[in-house]
């Protein structure tokens, strides 16, 4: 190649000796000699370019190879719901797919308001952690879920250096980017720092942030969700063991093995052959402070309003159910509830119907459902927990019971409610006699599913997809559309969960009443199992007349499970439509904490 290049080049030159001296004759560049260079000048952009181009071609393949090894190997990371190891495999991956310095990996944790950050030390490999407000560059993108491309930091009035001067490290340009899910809820920040060889983050680098966040976002938040909850409670300090051991129970299935308004149903759609009873109790069953001790003593009224219930939503006539058989129907339930069980009873039955009820004509979720949906739920909440013992499903596969033996310790009592429910239903032929096979089939599936979601071992399931689905539920609403098949099916899923954990939304002497029969039950379970020489958990064990013991473990139930629950169901809801609901939940754990404090409280608390 020299050679070649050296042709190019050559001038031509003459040599001659004159007295001695040297004399070289140098003829003048021609025409052919521009050309030559200009020829050798497009040869060497062309080399140059090819050059460029393949160091280009080669990074972006070795970008690409380092998106799809994190893609392939994030999923399982993330079903093992080990947090730290898919930090460090985002973190590894993200130094590749940005060509930066370093990484910092942070979830959010809405429970404290605080962002858990991954990082790697220099020179270390082992994963760091550290907690942090939601505050800062970080806490910015987090709040706004907004992508923040700063090409001089220091400059940069919303970056604060103390970090870089206390360590001497020098932050110079910063790519910070949320990952959100599907609803837009921002669970996850990727922060790069100092992109190499001095360069710029450009709008590939955001791109390819934005492909990391959609492809993966969703699974980052089942992960959070079930990690999040478990290592904040267990390394809490302040948290009392009683809280834990609850938590434990009601999040991991068994540790040891007026408020919200009411939509008005159209005229075309309102109660026509009730009676003016029905109308009464229907108007007082319509509030979130309705007490329930009357019309549990009153049979013809309960039936009335009951009859009520199902008329409102129109389903007796669309789908031709003979009211005397609803009625046979509703007391052959009553009877099958136990009366040993001091909360899991017929009163606890129709409260979750009250709860449903609430939910399917509020303005969050009137209309969202097709009729067919509504007549199981409805089914469904009067049968969710018939003939519950009053003992937990750890219980029944700890003693063997044959309930546990049918149902291979799944969601044993769960299953049995859903089994009775459906059974009774099919007992009486006139009853859905109407229903089309295909309505016939979707009302069983909603009721089998529905219940089955009220074991508390699927409460994170249930949260995370309010939180991570994209049903739009407020385009709907708008729309005057319905939610069809899966998504109206998780809907009725949650709406009954949330029913069931109802009563920390209610006054708080309702509240108060429930759970102290909840303490109740707790106990007799204790006391049995203490007889038998079966583990225990210490929660159960409490004085359920002692409300100061009780406090801590109300406080902890409210704050870690009830309140997410209702949180994300009103997340879900959009449109902050059950606010004044997690107002009253807010305000019922306030209440347990000054009890738990020792300060006297009145039963009579504002609410609504």
């Amino acid at each position: 190649r020299s050679s070649a290049l050296g042709t190019l080049l050559r001038r031509q030159c003459s040599f001659g000796l004159n007295g001695g001296s040297t004399q070289i004759d140098v003829a003048p560049f021609t025409g052919g000699d521009v050309q030559r260079l200009d020829t050798l000048l497009r040869l060497a952009s062309q080399f140059v370019q090819v050059s460029l181009s393949s160091a280009r071609q080669l990074r972006t393949t070795q970008k690409l190879e380092a998106l799809l090894s994190l893609l392939s190997d994030a999923k399982a990371k993330l079903q093992d719901g080990d947090t730290r190891r898919f930090a460090s495999l985002i973190l590894a991956k993200s130094l590749a797919m940005f060509e930066c310095d370093r990484c910092t990996f942070f979830t959010v944790d809405s429970l404290n308001g605080e962002l858990l950050g991954y990082y790697h030390a220099d020179g270390d490999d082992k994963l760091q952690e550290l907690r942090v407000p939601i505050q800062g560059i970080v806490g910015l993108v987090a709040s706004t879920n907004k992508l923040l491309n700063i090409r001089d930091a220091w400059s940069d009035e919303r970056f604060s250096n103390k970090t870089d001067l206390r360590t001497g490290y020098r932050t110079r340009t910063l790519l910070c980017a949320p990952l959100a899910s599907s609803t837009g809820k921002v669970i996850a920040v990727l922060q790069c720092i100092n992109k190499l060889r001095c360069e710029y983050f450009g709008p590939d680098d955001e791109n390819m942030l934005l492909t990391v966040s959609a492809l993966l976002s969703d699974l980052i938040q089942r992960m959070v969700m079930e990690s999040g909850y478990e290592s904040f409670v267990q390394k809490n300090d302040a948290i009392d063991t009683d809280v834990k051991d609850m938590f434990a129970q009601y999040h991991q299935g068994g540790a040891l093995r007026s408020g919200a308004e009411v939509a008005t149903r159209p005229a075309t759609a309102a109660i026509g052959s009730a009676e003016d009873t029905a109308n009464l109790v229907l108007r007082d069953f319509s509030r979130w402070d309705f007490v329930q001790d009357t019309l549990l003593e009153e049979p013809n009224k309960l039936h009335a309003c009951l009859r009520g219930c199902f008329s409102y939503f129109g389903l007796l006539s669309a789908f031709c159910i003979p009211p005397a058989s609803l009625d046979a129907w509703v007391q052959a339930m009553r009877a099958r509830y136990s009366q040993r069980a001091m909360y899991h009873n017929w009163s606890h039955a129709i409260g979750t119907l009250h709860a449903t009820f609430l939910l399917l004509t509020s303005w969050a979720f009137a209309g969202l459902l097709p009729d067919e949906d509504v007549l199981a739920l409805l089914f469904a909440a009067i049968g969710h927990d018939v003939e519950h013992p009053g003992y937990t499903n750890t219980f029944l596969v700890n003693t063997r019971h044959q309930l546990a033996i049918r149902y291979n310790d799944i969601s044993v009592l769960e299953s049995h409610h859903a089994s009775v429910t459906c059974g009774v239903l099919a007992s009486d032929p006139l009853l859905l006699e109407q229903l089309s096979s295909e309505a016939a089939r979707r009302v069983r599936l909603v009721i089998v599913t529905s219940i089955l979601g009220t074991d508390m071992a699927k409460h994170k399931e249930t949260i995370t997809w309010l939180e991570s689905n994209n049903s739009d539920l407020v385009g709907l609403r708008r729309s005057g559309l319905r939610l069809q098949n899966d998504d109206a099916l998780e809907l009725c899923t949650a709406m009954l969960h949330s029913a069931d954990l109802v009563h920390p939304a209610l006054p708080w002497r309702i509240h108060k009443q429930r759970s102290l029969q909840v303490a109740a039950e707790f106990f007799s379970q204790f006391e049995e199992e203490q007889r038998l020489g079966l583990p225990t958990l210490p929660f159960m064990g409490k004085d359920p007349n002692h409300l100061g013991g009780l406090a801590p473990i109300q406080v902890g139930f409210i704050q870690f499970v009830a309140a997410p629950l209702w949180s994300a169901l009103n997340f879900a809801a959009g449109e902050d439509r059950l606010a004044v609901v997690l107002q009253n939940i807010e305000h019922n754990r306030k209440v347990w904490q000054q009890l738990g404090d020792g300060k006297e409280v009145s039963d009579e608390q504002p609410f609504g």
